[in-house]
């Protein structure tokens, strides 16, 4: 397993072989250089997620751009309940993801964990 880095992004990839072919299993890491960086981001979108679930359905707004008398001003109100329901199930469909790719991200950092070797000239760490 190793992180690379492709048009700005990096990529966990795992390389195996299946059936004498070389396969790759590969996991974006967004803009983060190492797993545990891109698993603390992911834990805090889950969280924001969760947070938007935990709140009623009634309570969903939105914003408009209003012109009264002449001035332009933002006008915050509520969304009717089938528009809020259809937003709730776009954000649940989001989450799960997102708690599925921190799933992911947790498995990776386990096995660079159980792959992690202290070397006796300075304590550097080799990965492979």
């Amino acid at each position: 397993m190793f992180i690379r880095k492709r048009n700005g992004n990096y990529q966990a990839v795992n390389s195996y072989r299946v059936e004498g072919k070389v396969k790759q299993h590969v996991l974006s890491l967004g803009r983060f250089s190492s797993v545990e960086e891109a698993i603390k981001q992911q834990r805090i979108m889950v969280e924001c997620s969760l947070r938007e679930l935990e709140r009623p359905v009634t309570e969903y707004t939105e914003t408009k751009l209003k012109r009264i008398f002449g001035i332009q001003g933002l006008h915050i109100c509520r969304v009717p309940v089938k528009v809020a329901e259809k937003r709730r199930a776009k954000v649940l469909k989001r989450y799960e993801r997102q708690k599925k790719k921190l799933e992911q991200l947790e498995g990776i950092e386990k096995v660079l964990h159980l792959r992690r070797i202290d070397t006796t000239d300075g304590g550097d760490q080799i990965y492979f």
